[in-house]
């Protein structure tokens, strides 16, 4: 019989359990209940984040005498102070490719890493022996399938150097990089890549790269994506365009990409198509030999509502839709447009035109349309404050679906269009 009185063991993983969340909780009941600590300790650490002013080399040592802990972690954070305007240089969280490959060579079953605003102090491609030796253990440790990286200043070798620590992520999300020096974007796609004879190729099933990078960082990155990692698993590409233009780098990645590719998707913000030369840009993107293509994905950019020129956005599907493959059998549109707004700018869309388009031969393979609206109430009207200016009666969504049942009669028909 025990001295002190115990509940059962299956009431101790219970109470834990239901108290995953509370971190606070947890530490406290695992300092005074001796039975506690190892099974907290796996909610402890299963998400674990390395915030400003703490620094990664820090969380390194921590780690060097926590051998227990390394196998807890799961998701990993690294968050700096971010790139506003009001942060200094001195108030950035600095990292190299060296901490993140230790880093990564000591939390083997990590499954997700995010790294948010950070300064690389690497400003060539990494070469000491250490270095190296750090690489290599986390290639062969690494069990990471989802990297996120936002809010950076680094060169474009650096960055990749960091991306191929890991040899199999299956999702890549990178938004606001920005190079901390400038780059001949051409000298940096022909620069040579010396092919490591001990490593396969570390390979990449998705890719999105979001908002708030310069397009200068886009052609930069894609070349070195295409000679560094093997493209051939890559199956889904997200691209955001806050200036959009077909560059020769753009152009040269979908190629390359082109026999593998299974969902693309791409957002354009609200000026990335002013122009007369956005329609030949589209044109040069070759949508159409991306012959794997299932599905497709189009954010059209918002409008001013006062402003008096025909609907923009709806040109620009009207214009996208004719170059994509005959596979696509998965159509969404995402448009950002009010009910009320929705009704009087399409109001001179060719609708018939695009449904006879959709219903056509050309996309035979289609089996589903969704339009998707971000942002659907009514506006509504006041002559007070109110933080709450948009009203969501019920009959909206019904309004709008039958708004394109209307237009879009073929498809209705064939009972593949949804309005969400």
């Amino acid at each position: 019989m025990p001295s002190q009185p115990s509940f059962p063991h299956e009431v101790h993983d219970y109470i834990i359990d239901f108290l995953f969340d509370d971190k606070k909780a947890l530490s406290t009941c695992s300092l005074v209940s001796h039975e506690w600590k190892v099974t907290s300790q796996y909610h402890l650490f299963r998400a674990v984040q390395v915030c400003h002013p703490t620094k990664v080399s820090a969380f390194n040592s921590f780690l060097r005498g926590a051998a227990h802990l390394r196998g807890f972690v799961r998701d990993l954070t690294l968050r700096g102070s971010g790139v506003s305007n009001g942060t200094s240089f001195d108030d950035q969280l600095l990292v190299t490719v060296r901490d993140i490959s230790f880093l990564a060579s000591q939390v083997p079953r990590l499954k997700s890493l995010s790294i948010d605003g950070m300064w690389w102090s690497d400003t060539t491609p990494a070469e000491s022996q250490e270095t190296i030796a750090h690489e290599a253990i986390a290639r062969a440790a690494s069990r990471l399938r989802r990297l996120s990286i936002r809010k950076i200043f680094t060169t474009p070798d650096a960055l990749l150097d960091t991306i191929c620590l890991f040899p199999a992520i299956a999702h890549l999300d990178i938004e606001r990089v920005y190079w901390t020096h400038d780059i001949d974007r051409r000298a940096a796609a022909a620069a040579p890549c010396a092919p490591d004879a001990t490593h396969a190729l570390p390979t990449l099933g998705s890719l999105r790269v979001g908002p708030g990078s310069t397009y200068s960082m886009l052609c930069c990155f894609l070349p070195l994506v295409a000679k560094r990692m093997d493209v051939a698993a890559l199956g889904t590409l997200a691209l955001e365009f806050e200036h959009f233009d077909a560059g020769e780098e753009l152009l040269a990645f979908l190629r390359t990409v082109a026999p593998y590719l299974r969902h693309l998707s791409l957002k354009f913000g609200k000026y990335a198509m002013s122009g007369n030369a956005a329609g030949a840009g589209l044109k040069e993107l070759r949508l159409s030999s991306l012959s794997a293509l299932q599905s497709f994905q189009v954010y059209l950019p918002g409008e001013d509502d006062d402003a008096p020129h025909p609907p923009r956005s709806w040109t620009l599907l009207r214009s996208i839709l004719p170059l994509l493959p005959p596979s696509v059998s998965d159509l969404t549109v995402v448009h950002e447009m009010q009910l009320e707004v929705l009704r009087s700018r399409l109001s001179n869309v060719d609708w018939e035109l695009v449904d006879n388009l959709l219903a056509g031969p050309a996309f035979g393979a289609l089996a589903d349309v969704t339009i998707r609206a971000t942002a659907t109430g009514a506006r509504r009207f006041c002559c007070f404050p109110s933080d709450d200016l948009w009203d969501y009666p019920e009959g909206n969504h019904e309004q709008t679906q039958a708004f394109f049942a209307q237009n879009l009669p073929q498809l209705t028909a064939r009972g593949i269009l949804s309005v969400v």
